[in-house]
């Protein structure tokens, strides 16, 4: 059934071999609308607003762009699956123990570590330029402490990195493989891609809410105008504002990148028609390499012990715990004797 459909998709926009039957306009069009119908409706407003296309059209072109095999098409999205209590692009305020409250981010996309333990992703600038030591909801309630912060500067010989980890110490906020938005609407994460020239994206942030862009370059180096350091990242143009930094940037369904900074419009609007450029760190070229077997970002679809269980099903209830029912050093989601 796959195979037919993706002959057919591909013989639209091109010649078809012999044999291969051509799907009409209107067959496409119903596949991807499936999916568009479960997607918030802001995002639709973003894409038709930054991108001038429809749904449909968009996550087409996000999955054509990632260049995965697997197919979009043959299951719905799982937008309406009930939220976990933490998900990517929620606001959070950045804290000291001494100082309180000394900035505002947005969390980017939920990972776990090789032991399955909650670790979500943001911009590293949100902790170096602040010395924040914590992250804590906006709605109120601690996620956890900063981990590993990277923000380092390409002409001190560094590697231009601009993202953090932050370690959930609170055993009540169940991680969920989503995108929220300021609006109760929500996409689910059903992969990582790499950022590639043209590839549509969008980013859900605490200020800024959904924009979307284009991917222009998969790797510049870029001067941050907070400090002048010199980063490397992705460069996009979905409007972003103060306070999105660490925004997650995805593709369709799939995760791209973390939001280190952008423009907007005079007045603080978006999207910005200035022609200013986001730009974003890449998950596959640089945050997981980082982390080789020690760090995941959390999907729908991850299966790391392919036992046909999806990770997120075999973690422990308790996100900072680690789930080990057969006591033998491995964690269940990746333990294929464990299911």
């Amino acid at each position: 059934m796959f195979g037919r459909r993706l002959a057919a998709l591909l013989c639209v926009a091109a010649l078809c071999p012999p044999g291969v039957a051509v799907a009409a306009p209107s067959t496409v069009d119903t596949l991807f609308s499936l999916q568009a119908k479960d997607l918030p409706a802001d995002l639709i407003d973003a894409v038709r607003r930054d991108l001038g296309i429809d749904a449909p059209t968009y996550l087409e072109q996000a999955w054509r762009a990632s260049g995965r095999a697997e197919s979009p098409l043959e299951r719905p999205l799982r937008a309406l699956l009930p939220s976990r209590g933490v998900a990517a692009g929620m606001g959070v305020r950045l804290t000291t123990a001494a100082r309180g409250q000394v900035g505002l981010c947005t969390l980017g996309f939920l990972a776990v570590d090789e032991m399955g333990r909650s670790t979500p992703l943001t911009a590293g600038h949100c902790s170096a330029l602040t010395s924040a030591e914590n992250a804590e909801l906006e709605r109120g309630g601690v996620v956890g402490r900063f981990d590993t912060v990277r923000f380092d500067d390409l002409r001190s010989g560094g590697a231009g990195d601009d993202y953090a980890t932050v370690r959930l110490t609170n055993p009540w906020l169940r991680p969920a493989a989503e995108v929220i938005d300021q609006r109760g609407g929500r996409v689910p994460v059903e992969g990582v891609a790499a950022p590639v020239e043209g590839m549509p994206v969008c980013k859900s942030g605490r200020t800024t809410g959904w924009t979307c862009g284009r991917v222009r370059k998969q790797r510049v180096h870029a001067v941050s105008a907070a400090t002048g350091r010199r980063i490397e990242a992705f460069a996009h143009t979905a409007c972003s504002g103060i306070g999105d930094s660490g925004a997650p940037v995805l593709s369709g369904t799939l995760a791209v990148g973390v939001l280190q900074g952008g423009t907007q419009a005079p007045g603080g609007r978006c999207p910005a028609d200035s022609g200013g450029e986001a730009v974003a760190e890449s998950l596959v070229h640089d945050v997981l390499p980082d982390f080789p077997g020690t760090l995941f970002v959390l999907t729908t679809t991850g299966d790391q012990d392919h036992d046909g269980k999806p990770d997120i099903e075999e973690l422990a209830a308790d996100p900072t715990a680690v789930r080990d029912d057969n006591a033998n050093g491995i964690p269940a989601f990746r333990d294929a004797a464990e299911r």
